[in-house]
């Protein structure tokens, strides 16, 4: 009996380490990164901005030029939820392009957004520094 309630224990303390409230990016902080394309001799410039814990800007400049507010929610192993606005959706359409997923990384602060590229055939994974580590 005390073996059972020694597993159960250990069961439960750790299913509490497993089951931690996601993490969110800071109030107020800024991701930014600019993204060279070489083969298309042009950059793309994202700046994501935290509001709070369910809005932030996005400004895109360079090869699209769109800045929006959209929600967000960050779900479990740090996966960011979002929808982006039709509008953005389509420009990014034409380009055949599409924001693929996002995660928030908490050990290193920083967000990455994957981005599928239709002419390179390629998901390129966009890693933001927060604004205030950048050298």
């Amino acid at each position: 009996m005390c073996l059972i309630l020694a597993l159960l224990w250990l069961l439960s303390s750790v299913g509490h380490g497993l089951c931690q409230p996601p993490i969110h990016p800071p109030r107020g902080a800024e991701y930014v990164k600019t993204v060279a394309f070489p083969l298309l001799r042009c950059r793309q410039r994202v700046h994501l901005r935290v509001l709070d814990d369910k809005r932030a800007t996005l400004s895109l400049a360079g090869i699209i030029e769109h800045a929006e507010t959209l929600a967000f929610r960050v779900q479990a192993e740090q996966r960011i939820e979002f929808e982006l606005s039709d509008v953005l959706t389509g420009i990014m359409g034409r380009y055949g392009a599409r924001m693929v997923d996002a995660r928030y990384d908490a050990v290193d602060d920083v967000a990455v957004v994957r981005v599928r590229i239709g002419l390179l055939r390629m998901v390129v994974p966009i890693r933001m520094p927060r604004n205030d580590q950048i050298a």
